[in-house]
């Protein structure tokens, strides 16, 4: 399996939005990009998963459209001060494809190694 591609899954109730790696990792640490972003490393300082809460509110976008991700892709790239997440979704809004990009920086609190990497993201 590649290890530069995430699954995705949307929790309409709590309205967070989940990407984890399809490979089997061993989780280490999280970093909060902000408050409502969560970037969880393994224990090689390899991205394995994102966690976005309150997703509706971060994407600007209707709660029920989350439901309709097709695919997206994200960019990360950490140095040794700062993480920088670039995260762009496409959805299914009345049947025309629509773009939700996120761009945020956080701290690099705990001295991830510098990386800088692309993940596709798919449904299967």
């Amino acid at each position: 399996m590649d290890k530069n591609v995430m699954l995705f899954h949307y929790d309409y109730d709590e309205d967070i939005l989940f990407f984890y790696s399809k490979e089997k990792h061993e989780y280490d640490v999280s970093e909060f990009l902000t408050n409502l972003i969560v970037l969880d490393f393994d224990e090689n300082k390899f991205p394995i998963g994102i966690e976005i809460l309150h997703a509706s509110e971060v994407l600007n976008t209707e709660k029920h459209f989350l439901k309709n991700i097709e695919n997206g892709e994200i960019a990360i790239e950490i140095n040794e001060d700062k993480i920088k997440l670039k995260l762009s979704l496409i959805i299914s809004v009345y049947q025309k494809d629509t773009t939700l990009p996120i761009s945020v920086i956080g701290a690099n609190k705990s001295q991830i190694p510098s990386i800088q990497t692309e993940i596709a993201l798919t449904t299967t």
